[in-house]
């Protein structure tokens, strides 16, 4: 089966056993881990959000990641539209609304704002900063979908991706691994191989971090942080 970061076929594989049956995952050359099923949309519905919604901190912990890069964001683009992927919750929205940024979210969750899929809507105008917030994982082609971004995105605007480490299930053990859920995440893709389809696309790399700390929304992860650069005239 080939990689979809980087077409390589993989001869690697291995079985986890979930309440499915078993869930064939492939390991590329890359480090990137997949398995060929496709995306349940359904798992993300009314008992996903309320589980967020349940969860302890989570309106500290959004405004905290926002807190951390919007310092650089704003002193390097003169743009306040933000779009936000994947949000769920809409902490980080309201943060940078109050701010003074014009904002909005795209998620496959029922919401007040976009509910849809990144990958196929088509949006009407361009954006200065976009957050991707763990759901490359989830897209059918976590490429062409940085691509796009690149497009969506005037120059000098910003791309933070968060993103599981699929490194870290070999340092705390699959069981340790919170982010595993094949029905909301079918790749993990590697720092390197992130690092790489970012600059592919077309992105200078500002600061690329693997993540430990608890005081983010997720641990165990990767922040990226992009800019689209002005062209030479």
């Amino acid at each position: 089966m080939k990689c979809p970061v980087c077409q390589r076929e993989t001869a690697i594989k291995f079985d986890v056993i979930e309440e499915t049956g078993e869930i064939e995952w492939n390991i590329c050359m890359c480090q990137t881990m997949f398995h060929s099923k496709f995306l349940d949309k359904k798992f993300f519905g009314k008992l996903y959000l309320k589980h967020w919604q349940n969860m302890a901190d989570m309106k500290e912990r959004f405004e905290y990641l926002q807190r951390t890069y919007i310092p650089i964001i704003e002193e390097g683009t003169y743009g306040r539209k933000f779009l936000d992927v994947g949000f769920t919750l809409p902490y980080g929205i309201d943060y940078l609304k109050n701010r003074g940024w014009i904002t909005t979210g795209i998620d496959l969750v029922p919401n007040d704002r976009i509910q849809g899929d990144f990958e196929t809507f088509k949006f009407p105008e361009k954006l200065d900063y976009i957050h991707m917030g763990h759901c490359l994982e989830s897209f059918h082609d976590p490429v062409r979908a940085l691509q796009k971004a690149y497009r969506l995105l005037n120059y000098n605007g910003f791309l933070l991706i968060t993103h599981p480490n699929p490194e870290m299930i070999f340092e705390i053990g699959l069981p340790n691994f919170g982010h595993w859920n094949y029905r909301q995440s079918r790749i993990f893709i590697s720092k390197n191989s992130l690092e790489d389809i970012a600059r592919r696309a077309g992105f200078d790399i500002v600061m690329s971090y693997r993540n430990i700390s608890q005081r983010f929304v997720m641990h165990n992860d990767l922040h990226l942080l992009l800019q689209r650069k002005t062209e030479c005239l």
